[in-house]
């Protein structure tokens, strides 16, 4: 690189090509463009030319550094050494720092009075003497048996006066002992402890254990109620003196809420084990036995028996069924369970 004229800052020469110091654009070729060119195009030939005549591996090639192409040598100036001042052969050392006690600041202090709640208050220097001093040793003691306990009579001047126990003494103290006469420590029950515990009276726990009794109870025989009740209700809607049967063969129960319509209570009773189930429909009726006979009976296909008790007449049909007139209700048994005779006999009994 070279600068144009020798106070012209306007211009920069870089191989071979002028430019605008300011703008960095193109302005020329400089003086010096056809000796670097003429120099390049030398240096080409000669690479080629040895190339040919001795070619040589990679490895040699990039193991020589090349010289920078764009670096011009001639325009920069090689730094020189700054002059540095000789090193001094001698050490010094810094003094080492001695603690000086003021002797003012000491002397005020020792005038402050304290207070004896402090405990961290400055400790002053002192130098504590200590001395050596030689203290005779005394001989081993020899051990000797302990005497033997005797019991003697003390003299009257001695202050304790041991006597050993006599039988009499002994009756004496059972005599006066009073611990067996005492009344015994009562048991505390669990009722006491839990009151004590949650900090409350006994009188308040054993109220409340009553109260809870009288509310199991009764909310059991409520629960055992339900049907009569739900019974009751259903035949005062529907205008019918209905009534439950007490009996219901083994395995069945009552299911579902009781349905009632005007004159009429049905009850349906399904199994515990499978789907099997029954119905017993209770109808407010004007009929009697000529009329249930001609009306309803005789429109059977399949027949029916009939069965005579005490003051009724229970007519059978279609192997499990049964109907029957009593106190102007006209009662019907029917499902898909296979009841016996005795069976159908009973739930009309229990009705």
């Amino acid at each position: 690189m070279r600068l144009e004229g020798d106070f012209d800052m306007s211009s920069i020469e870089l191989n071979g090509k002028v430019y605008d110091a300011h703008s960095g654009g193109f302005l020329r070729h400089g003086a010096n463009a056809n000796k670097t060119n003429a120099h390049h195009e030398t240096t080409e030939t000669n690479r080629k030319s040895r190339t040919k005549s001795h070619p040589t591996s990679s490895h040699k090639i990039h193991s020589t550094p090349q010289k920078a192409k764009t670096l011009m040598r001639h325009a920069v100036k090689k730094p020189q050494k700054a002059d540095m001042p000789p090193l001094s052969s001698t050490v010094t050392h810094r003094p080492r720092r001695v603690l000086e006690i003021d002797t003012a600041k000491l002397a005020r202090a020792k005038k402050i009075q304290k207070s004896h709640h402090v405990s961290k208050f400055g400790n002053t220097y002192s130098v504590v003497k200590t001395t050596a001093v030689v203290l005779p040793l005394r001989p081993e003691p020899i051990d000797s048996p302990p005497p033997a306990a005797s019991f003697t009579k003390s003299p009257s001047n001695s202050t304790f006066d041991i006597k050993p126990p006599t039988r009499k003494d002994f009756d004496e103290a059972i005599h006066r002992s009073s611990s067996h006469h005492q009344s015994r420590k009562p048991k505390t029950s669990k009722r006491e402890a839990i009151a004590r515990r949650i900090n409350v009276s006994t009188r308040i726990i054993n109220i409340s254990a009553v109260s809870l009794g009288i509310l199991l109870m009764l909310g059991t025989i409520a629960w055992q109620n339900i049907p009569n009740i739900s019974m009751k209700l259903a035949s005062a809607r529907a205008g019918v003196s209905a009534s439950m049967p007490q009996y219901a063969p083994a395995g069945f129960s009552l299911r579902g809420p009781i349905v009632y319509d005007q004159g009429q209570v049905t009850l349906r009773y399904e199994s515990n084990s499978d789907q099997r189930s029954y119905q017993v429909v209770q109808v407010a009726s004007e009929m009697d036995e000529n009329t249930l006979t001609e009306n309803y009976l005789s429109k059977l296909s399949y027949g029916y028996t009939s069965v005579q008790a005490e003051d009724r007449t229970m007519y059978l049909y279609d192997d499990y069924k049964a109907t029957w007139l009593e106190d102007g209700i006209w009662y019907r048994i029917g499902g898909d369970f296979p009841f016996s005779s005795s069976q159908l006999e009973r739930i009309a009994d229990s009705m």
